[in-house]
């Protein structure tokens, strides 16, 4: 677990506040018997998730693809990169949705992605997570092809949504 005190008391505070002003459906399947703590979100999403991304075109449509995601610092990351449609978009407009769903555990999130500058402490340390959890499920070869990839293509687009809602159950 790589999150603090402040970061459970942070997304425990996004998931109350989200269900109080959810929909009456949304509240029904998202609803207290099944709803976990900040904490226990933590612990069901512990490495790399393959969740729905969705950004919004410069039509306004939205734009749904999976990509890969991991909850650092009580917020979903991810990385994407420089030559996908989603890298463009989401620069150009930073409201973004998530979600997830597995057979014990789903999530919803509407926000808007925020990308911290390259030195910015917890970016860097997202980026040694990933790195860890993207080596240690492909092996070795993959740090080294991770460097060859940003040496050739550029870094891409990293950051993560702010939550304006989350919605979770177990």
């Amino acid at each position: 677990m790589h999150e603090t005190e402040h970061d459970l008391s942070e997304l425990q505070r996004v998931l109350d506040a989200s269900i109080e002003t959810g929909g009456e459906h949304l509240r029904s399947a998202f609803g207290q018997e099944t709803r976990p703590t900040a904490s226990q979100v933590v612990e069901a999403l512990p490495g790399i998730f393959e969740m729905h991304f969705a950004v919004v075109t410069a039509d306004g449509a939205p734009l749904v693809a999976p990509i890969d995601g991991i909850l650092y610092r009580g917020r979903v990351w991810v990385g994407i990169p420089p030559q996908a449609v989603r890298a463009r978009l989401v620069r150009r407009d930073p409201r973004v949705s998530a979600s997830y769903n597995a057979s014990e555990f789903a999530f919803i999130v509407h926000g808007q992605f925020h990308e911290p500058s390259h030195d910015d402490v917890e970016r860097v340390g997202f980026a040694e997570l990933a790195r860890s959890l993207y080596i240690g499920q492909y092996g070795d070869w993959f740090g080294p092809w991770m460097d060859e990839r940003d040496r050739t293509t550029g870094p891409g687009v990293t950051g993560y949504i702010a939550p304006r809602r989350m919605f979770a159950t177990a």
